[in-house]
């Protein structure tokens, strides 16, 4: 039997544990107090980067890139740390790397990372 699709994000995280301490659609790492999990929901191939908003327990983004040899993945990572103000190495993909359903982790020094700048959507970046 396959499991409900509406479950999804419910469960442990990635690491295996919990989600813990955070909003809809992020959690802080298990791993690393320092970082974040952020749920997305990518759609490569838009006219323009753009932070959509949230989709259920994800964010949506748009990106520009095609979903070719990781093109949409690095795009997704350059948005979201120039949103949250962070260094591009600060951003990993951890999970989805062929899905449109991803897990990507964002590392800064504790309480500079603020989330809800991603969840107002509307962050806009053309190319």
């Amino acid at each position: 039997m396959k499991p409900d699709r509406r479950q999804r994000g419910t469960g442990p995280t990635e690491s295996g544990a919990a989600p813990s301490a955070g909003g809809a659609f992020w959690s802080v790492d298990a791993a690393s107090a320092r970082a974040i999990v952020i749920r997305v929901k990518a759609v490569p191939g838009a006219r323009a980067d753009q932070i959509v908003g949230l989709l259920g327990d994800r964010l949506k983004v748009r990106v520009a890139a095609p979903p070719e040899d990781g093109r949409a993945n690095d795009a997704i990572c350059q948005l979201i740390a120039r949103t949250l103000g962070v260094a591009v190495r600060s951003v990993t993909l951890i999970s989805g790397h062929s899905s449109p359903l991803k897990s990507v982790r964002v590392e800064a020094a504790a309480g500079t990372i603020d989330p809800a700048a991603l969840a107002g959507g509307s962050s806009r970046l053309g190319r």
